[in-house]
């Protein structure tokens, strides 16, 4: 097809239906996985190998599994060669490979058939305290609540120009939350959705039944995650599910948290706004920078309706114990789940400011963790965080 035939929205639709209607049968009811494919003249050749070979991948070919799944013809046969399989032409009816917007359309309908490594994601989970008491319609009420406030922080920070792609999970006592966007600015936006959702839950809880907003407890952390999608009937879902270190901290610091309490993980990401990329040098944003750069988000944020009321600051930060006068440290705990799991964290604090109305303080405070049981140390602030570099030199071979 030359330039002048430039392919049509419907056009690319179409090959569309039809690399997904075909890559439904080689996905074969879950049984294979997609790991590339490569363009030819008349459609696409695509690498299926069977899910049993995940774990060798991401534990020796981990490479593999990130971002863009598009090969060049010696990546395809390189790889087929090692898994043993001669891959699989699929034609298509509308072919121009001059044409970008045809091979951003494929990507995400792959996607949907493989699983994917994120390196550095952001998450939440949202914990109802004492679910198991309520009744079943009392946590339905509960549920919904909950539900609800996160979606007021998200159309809030939307109002304010702020917008995240925001992805969600239940779990049997609440709800786990992710950006699907990558990047420093989307983790600290998510941060502050965080923030703002507790907020919303505070506030009715100090309006209303608390029968009918819960009290929660959050977690909040920077780390790997595979996605995946599940199947929906005999295809795959539309959105993706996650796994991983991310979420297996988040599970930790769940178990940990008091009612009320904000724990954030100790992560580095690297200080960037792009997904990372191979062998690239990156400087690393520590936990107290971040922290920093999302009370700076949400001082940015103004004249904002929470449950009925303006608030006129909002105010996050890590806590520690007064070494001088209006200084503070931070500290840093050791954590453990009952399974044997450690994570370590911080506790963090949002304070929230209503013009003349008392304030709205969420988490608990330094001298409420006293003999709680946690292993407590300083965090030194002075150190500098480590480069980074992302090593995925077969990625780009």
């Amino acid at each position: 097809m030359s330039r002048s035939q430039q392919l049509t929205l419907e056009q690319i639709r179409q090959d569309v239906r039809i690399l997904d209607d075909e890559l439904n049968g080689y996905w074969n009811l879950g049984k294979n996985m997609i790991l590339g494919w490569c363009p030819m003249d008349a459609g696409v050749q695509v690498l299926v190998v069977p899910h049993y070979f995940l774990p060798d991948i991401a534990s020796q070919r981990f490479h593999m599994l990130y971002g863009r799944r598009e090969m060049t013809p010696r990546q395809f046969e390189r790889y087929a060669v090692m898994f043993n399989t001669t891959g699989v032409s699929i034609n298509l009816p509308h072919v121009d490979w001059q044409e970008p917007t045809l091979a951003r359309a494929i990507e995400p309908v792959l996607h949907r058939y493989s699983v994917t490594r994120t390196e550095f994601r952001a998450g939440i989970l949202f914990d109802i305290v004492d679910l198991a008491s309520a009744t079943a319609v009392e946590q339905v009420t509960l549920f919904n609540s909950l539900s609800y406030s996160v979606n007021v922080a998200q159309s809030r920070l939307k109002q304010a120009g702020i917008e995240v792609d925001l992805a969600r999970a239940s779990t049997p006592t609440g709800l786990m939350a992710w950006n699907r966007q990558e990047g420093l600015r989307a983790d600290v936006n998510l941060y502050c959705l965080m923030s703002l959702a507790l907020a919303e839950n505070a506030l009715a809880r100090t309006k209303g039944d608390r029968h009918t907003a819960p009290e929660l407890r959050a977690s909040f952390d920077i780390a790997h995650t595979y996605d995946y999608h599940q199947p929906q009937g005999l295809s795959p879902t539309i959105q993706s599910c996650i796994t991983g270190e991310l979420t297996r901290r988040l599970n930790v610091m769940r178990g940990a948290a008091m009612p009320g309490q904000i724990l954030i993980g100790h992560f580095a990401r690297p200080n960037s706004d792009q997904p990372v990329e191979p062998n690239v040098l990156y400087k690393m944003t520590d936990v107290a920078r971040f922290l920093a750069l999302a009370d700076h988000r949400l001082s940015q944020l103004k004249n904002l309706e929470l449950s009925g009321d303006r608030i006129t600051a909002i105010k996050a930060y890590l806590t520690g114990e007064q070494v001088e006068s209006g200084m503070f440290s931070i500290k840093q705990y050791t954590v453990t789940s009952d399974f044997g799991s450690q994570a370590t964290v911080f506790n963090a604090k949002v304070n929230i400011e209503r013009g003349t109305a008392k304030p709205v303080y969420l988490g608990r405070q330094n001298k409420e963790l006293d003999g709680y049981g946690f292993e407590a140390r300083p965090f030194d602030i002075a150190q500098p965080p480590r480069d980074f570099i992302v090593r995925l030199s077969e990625a780009a071979a």
